[in-house]
């Protein structure tokens, strides 16, 4: 009798395992689907980053930046360090740049500093554009799931 129950008990605590291990592979397997989500958002807003700089130029919005702002600041919970500093400067940058193009209209610097300034901007503006652009596929090649 008590090899039955040892042999009942040997069977439990090996279903048991078999159970915990599927549970761990689930477990992980929803982990990452959440935290493609996560970097998927992260890569949507960077997108309509980018879509403005392209479209408004220097005369991109208060509002186009700011959105970028949560997402590049979380994105240090989702990718790699140097990759998540990068979209913080991209944010950093872009703000500097509205900062930059808010100057224009102030006349009382002169003719020369007011054509400095405008070309500070252009430059900015483009390197801002171009950094962000690239970006968008350093981002993407983190979410892609199946490799072809």
């Amino acid at each position: 009798m008590s090899d039955f129950i040892a042999g009942v008990a040997l069977a439990i605590a090996l279903l048991s395992a078999v159970y915990v291990r599927h549970s761990v592979k689930a477990a992980e397997h929803a982990n990452q689907i959440a935290i493609h989500h996560e970097r998927l958002k992260i890569y949507k807003a960077l997108v309509s980053l980018v879509s403005a700089l392209s479209a408004r130029g220097v005369a991109i919005g208060k509002d186009d930046v700011w959105a970028f702002y949560e997402p590049a600041t979380l994105s240090k919970f989702y990718f790699k360090p140097d990759l998540a500093t990068a979209l913080l400067k991209v944010f950093d940058d872009s703000v500097t740049l509205i900062s930059k193009k808010a100057e224009w209209g102030d006349t009382s610097h002169g003719g020369e500093y007011d054509q400095e300034l405008v070309k500070e901007t252009h430059a900015l503006h483009r390197a801002t554009r171009d950094r962000a652009r690239q970006l968008t596929k350093e981002v993407e090649s983190e979410l892609v799931i199946n490799p072809s």
